[in-house]
């Protein structure tokens, strides 16, 4: 079973920005989690399918508060959410299929930066590797893959998103079109 790490992002995305389909309840074998960060986060969502079907993470690497709240000190300008998240999905899912769901362009342009930074490497005592990430629209394309969503079903969250306060360029909702007429 894959773990897929979300972001409040993402999960925001899923409940308020695709009223035809919140994306989240089809995720079949995937394991979804969130870190107690990001349930924070989400505690004033309405909508209960916001932590529903989402595991809540603690962690427990020894070193994990220490690193976050380096992790927050290097990197002022990203969220909590987002350095928890990350951190639980490359510290704590080191031996199984995993996958860090974020649509914060910053936080994955940083994830390179972040894994090679030699104090992120000396407190964490992990090794500079691959993490493997992707955002809600390439979230979508998989679970269409899967046959998870219909073709039907993706071109109207093609629109949802299109038409959303979702921020993503036409080049990146373009493999969600293209899912939805394959």
């Amino acid at each position: 079973m894959t773990i897929k790490i979300l972001d409040a992002t993402v999960v925001s995305t899923a409940t308020l920005c695709t009223p035809s389909l919140n994306f989240l309840t089809r995720c079949g074998d995937y394991d979804l989690r969130i870190t107690p960060e990001v349930q924070r986060e989400l505690e004033g969502c309405r909508t209960r399918i916001c932590r529903e079907g989402l595991r809540t993470m603690k962690p427990k690497h020894p070193n994990h508060k220490r690193v976050l709240e380096f992790l927050q000190a290097r990197h002022p300008n990203l969220h909590m959410g987002e350095l928890s998240s990350f951190l639980h999905a490359y510290l704590e899912c080191q031996d199984e299929p995993c996958y860090f769901v974020t649509d914060d362009l910053l936080m994955r342009k940083k994830i390179t930066e972040i894994v090679e930074d030699p104090m992120f490497i000396d407190l964490s005592g992990v090794r500079p590797r691959h993490l493997r990430h992707t955002g809600t629209v390439g979230l979508i394309v998989k679970l269409v893959e899967k046959g998870f969503i219909s073709r039907e079903e993706a071109g109207k969250l093609h629109a949802d998103l299109k038409d959303s306060h979702f921020h993503a360029s036409a080049r990146v909702l373009e493999p969600l079109r293209q899912s939805a007429t394959r």
